[in-house]
């Protein structure tokens, strides 16, 4: 018989070492091992007078004690694992969050260069425009001034003026390079 509780509590041992085994039901299967050599011990004590009251007394103490351990420790477990599980869970989301923000990130700064290519060829377009233009408003400038020269040249000379009898006067007063009229 003892050997039988024993045996029994090497089964227990051996099976608490299991490492796939989860640990919540370790322990619920270690609370139902106690529990069937209790009732081992009670059929001994009625069927025989092989155990004292004391060593009943004792034994019970002993495999209550064990039992609310065992039930405390599968307790344990089990709010640990809840927590483990819903850490994991919120992890998950936070991971899942931030794949989805790296992705919109990421497509925000393809965008951006997207953009950013378009304006730098559009700004390469307004530097050539504005090239153009300087050299075209150059080109102008100079057509101006050759025709001012020319207008200039077509004016008399005050020495010519001055040789007619009659008060004669020339008004030339330009806007900006060229007058409308002589």
């Amino acid at each position: 018989i003892i050997g039988s509780i024993a045996m029994t509590f090497v089964f227990i041992s051996w099976f608490v070492q299991i490492k796939n085994a989860p640990r919540t039901a370790k322990y619920y299967f270690a609370l139902y091992a106690t529990i069937v050599c209790w009732f081992t011990i009670i059929i001994l004590k009625i069927t025989t007078k092989i155990f004292s009251q004391d060593f009943f007394d004792i034994s019970f103490k002993v495999f209550l004690g064990i039992q609310a351990l065992i039930l405390t420790l599968a307790i344990v477990s089990r709010m640990k694992s809840k927590i483990t599980e819903t850490f994991d869970q919120s992890l998950l989301k936070l991971d899942n969050l931030v794949e989805a923000k790296t992705h919109e990130i990421e497509n925000k700064n393809k965008e951006i260069f997207s953009i950013n290519d378009e304006l730098y060829i559009v700004n390469e377009q307004i530097k050539k425009q504005n090239t153009e233009l300087q050299q075209k408003s150059y080109l102008l400038t100079e057509s101006l001034n050759y025709s001012k020269h020319i207008q200039e040249a077509l004016l008399p000379n005050t020495t010519v003026i001055a040789k007619f009898d009659k008060p004669i006067f020339v008004l030339y007063k330009p806007k900006e390079i060229l007058s409308d009229d002589i």
